[in-house]
């Protein structure tokens, strides 16, 4: 099967649909399908067509750009998903929000290629209220057109699939869990990798990780006055923050983290990638994600692949699709995220147990093949329904 897969911009700092989309690429083609990625932006895209040893194969089409203003493509890069669209069985949408998947979904239909459309998150209420009024003028222009043309509109969890609620316009909707390489994090990390980038986790108190994009909604500034409530109840910890933020923000955390008097127990790492990554789960001791919003929770996989014990938010849609007591799930309040980081430092076999039960868990979740088989039903699916 030929399989298009459509996203402007594939930039890992932006967030985890990227990292999604690639892994589920190389997936794919792992599986014998030919897979063709089409972009405007192809920062971080592998520099070569990965060759599968199932007879698939993975191809990058970088397409003329510029991006114009609310996603609009060049008329270079629509002729070029035209010629892409002639030859393939099923396109793949990876952005809700952007009049470029319009424009490409109008050039699906009119070739009659069916379309699947993944919402990364984005159709729940509380994505739907950042820029409120000009979201709204979107889905009264094209909602009905992007979302309800789908073949099926894909959720990574049901979770995400009921906060979309009416906003299908009638499409069939899909729920098959996201795919994503965890090997780095189930494997040893090389040692020496983060004592050599980042030489201050040579403390030797326990260590408390965030790792996500330092942005308001993650919760960061919860975390900051836990840690400084626990301070105060005698618990001693590192918190390492690690992600991007923009430079005005992280100054504010650091502001704040000056006034509650924990500043010498917070560490801003900035972005990490690969090995520092993986190395930098498997130097800590817990797992902390206070988000308002999560359109999956790939990170929270990444942590229980690691071993680490997590805490985090009913707002984070995969932890109902997870064994229960796999993680802690705590509402957004200080003194109930203090006391749990507290507890959970203090009890180390406890820490243990629920590593295992997490990381025992992820790998039944994550299995390669079934998830692997539920996007391959997913576009059989829409070829049956376009020879309607």
């Amino acid at each position: 099967m030929h399989i298009v897969h459509f996203m402007s911009q594939v930039r890992l700092e932006v967030g985890g649909p990227a990292r999604v989309l690639l892994d589920l690429c190389a997936a794919l083609a792992d599986a014998g399908n030919r897979v063709t990625l089409a972009t405007v932006d192809d920062a971080d895209v592998p520099s070569a067509p990965n060759k599968s040893r199932a007879g698939g194969s993975f191809n990058v089409v970088k397409l003329p750009g510029p991006l114009h203003e609310n996603g609009r493509l060049s008329l270079g890069a629509l002729r070029r998903m035209d010629g892409l669209l002639r030859e393939t069985d099923v396109l793949h949408i990876h952005e809700v929000w952007s009049v470029g998947s319009v424009e490409i979904a109008a050039i699906a239909r009119a070739r009659g290629v069916p379309y699947v459309l993944t919402a990364h998150g984005t159709l729940a209420p509380w994505a739907i209220q950042q820029k409120w009024l000009k979201k709204s003028f979107f889905l009264m222009l094209f909602g009905r057109f992007l979302l309800g043309g789908a073949a099926a509109v894909h959720f990574g969890s049901r979770g995400e699939l009921l906060r979309a609620g009416p906003l299908l316009f009638g499409a069939p909707s899909a729920v098959v869990p996201f795919v994503f390489d965890l090997s780095p994090y189930f494997a040893p990390a090389p040692p020496g990798v983060v004592e050599e980038a980042l030489p201050e986790l040579s403390d030797p108190r326990p260590k408390v990780l965030f790792m996500g994009r330092v942005v308001a909604t993650k919760g960061v500034e919860l975390l900051l006055r836990a840690a400084s409530r626990a301070r105060r109840s005698g618990s001693s910890f590192l918190l390492i923050i690690a992600g991007p933020g923009k430079p005005e923000y992280i100054a504010s955390l650091r502001a704040l983290a000056a006034r509650l008097a924990v500043e010498d127990m917070v560490i801003f790492t900035g972005m990490v990638r690969g090995e520092l990554k993986a190395g930098l789960f498997q130097r800590c001791d817990l797992f902390c994600l206070p988000t308002e919003h999560e359109s999956f929770g790939v990170v929270i996989l990444e942590a229980m692949a690691s071993g680490l014990p997590v805490i985090t938010t009913p707002d984070v849609p995969l932890w109902r699709e997870l064994e229960p007591g796999a993680l802690t799930i705590l509402e957004r309040s200080v003194p109930a995220w203090a006391d749990a980081m507290a507890s959970l430092l203090a009890d180390a076999p406890r820490r243990r147990r629920l590593g295992e039960r997490g990381r025992d868990c992820v790998q039944k979740y994550m299995d390669a093949r079934r998830v692997a088989a539920g996007y391959q039903a997913m576009y059989e699916g829409a070829r049956r329904k376009a020879r309607r």
